[in-house]
């Protein structure tokens, strides 16, 4: 059967189209929302975009719906070696934040996974050895709450890493479990990531304190107030390092909001493929047609980007600027070029390792190995997959002495095999320790050379 090739094939939206407290009040009431939703939904899948959102299926009937529509356009799948093929990865994926479990049942999902993925988005690996005992006191211990805060921020992150853009209408600006209403952390990490950002106006709420901020507008009173949660992360009941303070800690209203004012909407027209007098229609239109029409233009131009024509195929690894970009290309190009593909690959993993600070060339290429280990594993099982123990001992142990134990295990470190498959077989750890063995002991050297030379005997 072919396959018709719309104007947004591959490109992954993150929707967040919500109520706000002003929404009934300029003729949104829930039901009209919902509607809203549907309508955007349809817009978007009916171009060719896959939609992600960052809960559960709600029991209201929206969710049900909008697979509705993903079963009506998603383009036939079929299975090869673990992974969907070219046309066939799920149009609507569901990310739960910690510690939801999906409403639907195993059997459900099964059934469903032609057009619908569903995934918990866990905790941050060095969070992890705190889960249960989290679980065990309770929702209303200090506990509990500082690692849904946690985990809503991770989700939020990992949102961003996976979708090409993201479109914002509406949203709470009270009342989240998180350091930040959903809306704002949202959106202050598509500005981080300058990911294409779409800010509607239509419903108020925390889309509208954007608007006002990126138009250099006074902070209001109720932006990002204060919570119970905020205490938790001036006193939080777990030990934290200053990198996490750094990436994931609490900024001051005032911060938050300086940093939307200082992106403004020329930062955000550079990103999102609309002019500035275009997006300050957006803001500013009443017509959901007229809103749904702009987006749809942005995302094209974004879309059309991407990959420019005048690019030759041979340069455009060189192009690409996050392990995010590489991905996606990998995604379109692994069967056409998979030399291309192994190019923007192995680039991923430098990009994903060079984020880390560290202290030599060995620590760096330890890292590239264990983000090497991640594109295994994340073949292996048809979707993005952390390889959550390596983290934990990198946490407790350093990264040099993460993989000096690692290695000296009895079992096999990272699958070599798998590694030869795929292009890398310089970045098994045994490989990196024989490449700098004054930084390990000789028991871990001594493992690694006959490793090395049992593998090449294979």
């Amino acid at each position: 059967m072919r396959v018709i090739r719309r104007p947004l094939n591959g490109m992954i939206v993150n929707l967040s189209i919500s109520e706000s407290i002003e929404s009934a009040d300029r003729g949104f009431p829930t039901a009209q929302v919902n509607r809203a939703m549907l309508k955007v939904v349809s817009a978007l899948f009916g171009q060719g975009s896959g939609l992600i959102f960052g809960h559960d299926w709600r029991e209201d009937g929206i969710m049900e719906a909008v697979h509705g529509f993903a079963q009506q356009v998603q383009p036939p799948v079929s299975y090869f070696k673990g992974e969907f093929q070219e046309s066939g990865r799920p149009l609507l994926w569901n990310l739960l934040p910690w510690p939801d479990t999906p409403l639907l049942s195993q059997s459900d999902l099964k059934c469903l996974a032609f057009s619908l993925h569903v995934e918990q988005a866990g905790l941050p690996d060095n969070l992890i050895q705190y889960e249960k005992e989290a679980l065990n006191q309770g929702r209303e211990s200090a506990l509990y709450q500082y690692l849904r805060a946690r985990g809503l921020t991770h989700l939020r992150r990992r949102l961003t890493e996976i979708s090409q853009a993201r479109l914002c209408v509406g949203g709470r600006k009270k009342g989240s479990k998180g350091r930040y209403p959903g809306v704002i952390e949202e959106a202050l990490f598509s500005l981080e990531y300058h990911k294409p950002l779409y800010l509607v106006g239509v419903l108020g709420g925390a889309a509208q304190q954007l608007i006002h901020a990126l138009m250099h507008k006074p902070i209001p009173d109720d932006f990002c107030l204060e919570t119970e949660i905020h205490h938790h992360y001036s006193n939080p009941p777990i030990g934290v390092t200053e990198s996490e303070t750094k990436i994931d800690g609490l900024e001051s209203r005032e911060a938050v909001w300086k940093r939307f004012c200082a992106y403004g909407i020329d930062g955000l027209a550079k990103d999102n493929g609309l002019t500035v007098e275009e997006n300050v229609r957006l803001f500013q239109t009443t017509a959901l047609d007229d809103a749904i029409q702009a987006v749809l233009i942005g995302l094209s131009q974004v879309q059309s980007a991407t990959l420019p024509k005048e690019v030759p195929m041979t340069d455009i690894v060189d192009k690409l600027n996050t392990p995010e970009e590489c991905d996606r290309l990998i995604e379109n190009i692994y069967k056409k070029d998979p030399e291309i593909a192994l190019r923007a690959r192995r680039k991923a993993i430098e990009l994903r390792a060079a984020k880390h600070n560290v202290k030599c060339d060995a620590e760096r290429e330890a890292l590239q190995a264990v983000y090497a280990y991640e594109a295994v594993l994340s073949k292996k099982h048809g979707r993005r997959t952390r390889a959550s123990r390596t983290w934990q001992m990198i946490e407790r142990h350093g990264i040099i002495g993460a993989v000096e134990r690692a290695v000296n295990r009895p079992q096999e470190t990272i699958g070599y095999t798998a590694l030869i498959e795929m292009g890398m077989p310089d970045l098994a750890f045994e490989a990196v320790i024989l490449r700098y063995p004054h930084l390990f002991t000789p028991k871990a050297i001594e493992r690694s050379k006959l490793r090395m030379a049992a593998w090449k005997k294979k």
